[in-house]
């Protein structure tokens, strides 16, 4: 049945994407991974990067994965969603405390090394080599939102770029097999020679 305020073929459409085996199975497996987590956040579907993006929009000031982990663990009564996101939240403290150059290295010895191609805590979209691989560290902690909006933005548009060649090879690729077929239709028949060739002449 399709919910109020969505129109007809919008919700045709997202079930037909929904009911697809491979999304399916991907769906089925993110469940099982946020299953696995044994420190959920309360951010609910909003990524860390967006809501470090809004915090600092708000309040006018830099926000560190440090200080975002803090707050995306509390609950609205600011109590910590369990005992080990607290344990977590202070170890990170107690490693930054007296240098707030060495954010990073205090989330990381908590946390362990980053995996490649992906910076724990900043979400989807932003890569070590793009925040850590800067001169200074503070440029790298005060990237926030505009690095994450300029790797979406890169990515959308090769993904368009990539679009626009496929549709115009496929349109080449169709004038090419239409040309061929028209070719073989008004090209002269080879082989034997007809009978009539063989014909004596007096």
């Amino acid at each position: 049945r399709c919910p109020n305020g969505i129109e007809k073929h919008e919700w045709a459409a997202f079930l037909t994407y929904r009911l697809k085996p491979e999304n399916q199975e991907k769906a089925a497996k993110n469940a099982a991974n946020r299953a696995k987590q044994t420190i959920p956040h309360t951010l609910g579907t909003m990524t860390y990067a967006r809501f470090k993006h809004l915090l600092e929009s708000d309040d006018g000031r830099k926000y560190t994965r440090g200080d975002i982990y803090g707050i995306s663990h509390k609950r609205s009564d600011g109590t910590f969603i369990n005992a080990e996101a607290q344990k977590k939240s202070e170890e990170l403290e107690t490693h930054r405390q007296g240098n707030s150059s060495l954010n990073d290295d205090a989330y990381i010895a908590v946390f362990g090394k980053e995996h490649p191609g992906h910076v724990r805590g900043m979400g989807f979209g932003v890569v070590p080599s793009k925040y850590l691989g800067r001169s200074s560290r503070t440029q790298a902690l005060t990237s926030g939102g505009n690095d994450v909006r300029q790797e979406l933005d890169a990515s959308n548009a090769k993904i368009r770029a990539l679009e626009e060649q496929v549709a115009t090879l496929t349109q080449q690729f169709a004038l090419y097999s239409r040309g061929s077929q028209v070719s073989d239709m008004d090209a002269p028949t080879r082989g034997r020679p007809s009978s009539t060739s063989h014909e004596t002449q007096d």
